[in-house]
C-alpha cells in the first residue's frame, strides 16, 4: 500500500498523522521513553487505561512496558492515551526546545548528553522522535544509543548515593538506574 503523504509530509500511512505523532517514533524509542517517564506504579496505571487485560500486581516491570507498547501499536485510542500521557509528563521539560531546528537539537544534545537529567533527555528524545523528517532519525538513534550507554554505565559504576540524596547521582532517577 503506498504511503499517503499529507501537507506535513508525514511518512506514516495514516490519514490522521499531524506530523508530530507518536507513530513516527521507533518501538525502541517508545520503549525507552516509557521507561524514562513512568515508574512501575505509573506504568501500571497507564497499562490499565490502555488495555482490557486486568493488570496483575505481580507483573514484572518489563512485561508492563511491553504490554503498553503492544496496546499502543494495536489500537488508535490506546496510542492516543499513551501519547497524551507522555506529553503531559514531558511538557514542562520540553517547553524550551519546541520549534528548534535539527542543528540546534544536535548541538544541544552533544553538549548536554553526559549531564542531562532523565526527564530532560526524554523530552529531547520525544521532540526528535516525533519529527516527520527522515533526517531526524539519525539524531534519534544517537540519543537512544547515548541513553543506553548511560544506563549500562550507571549499573557498572560503584555509586552509593549519600543518605541525604534522593536521586542517583549518575542517572538522576530517584534511587534507580535508568
Amino acid at each position: 500500500m503506498p504511503l499517503r503523504l499529507k501537507n506535513s509530509d508525514c511518512p506514516v500511512p495514516d490519514e490522521k498523522c499531524d506530523g508530530k505523532s507518536i507513530q513516527l517514533a521507533s518501538t525502541e524509542c517508545l520503549n525507552l521513553l516509557l521507561r524514562l517517564c513512568f515508574d512501575r506504579d505509573e506504568a501500571r496505571d497507564l497499562l490499565t487505561s490502555v488495555s482490557s487485560d486486568p493488570p496483575l500486581e505481580s507483573l514484572r516491570v518489563g512485561v508492563i512496558y511491553r504490554r503498553i507498547l503492544k496496546a499502543s501499536e494495536a489500537n488508535g485510542a490506546s496510542r492516543k492515551t499513551v501519547e497524551d500521557a507522555l506529553s503531559r509528563k514531558l511538557q514542562p521539560a520540553s517547553m524550551s526546545i519546541e520549534g528548534r531546528p535539527l542543528c540546534d537539537m544536535a548541538s544541544m544534545w552533544a553538549k548536554r548528553r553526559d549531564s542531562i537529567d532523565s526527564l530532560s533527555a526524554a523530552a529531547m528524545l520525544w521532540y526528535v522522535a516525533r519529527s516527520p523528517l527522515p533526517c531526524w532519525r539519525r539524531l534519534e538513534g544517537h540519543i537512544i544509543d547515548d541513553l543506553y550507554y548511560r544506563c549500562v554505565r550507571a549499573l557498572a559504576l560503584p555509586v552509593e548515593p549519600s543518605a541525604e540524596a534522593e536521586e542517583c547521582s549518575v542517572c538522576s532517577v530517584g534511587g534507580y538506574a535508568l
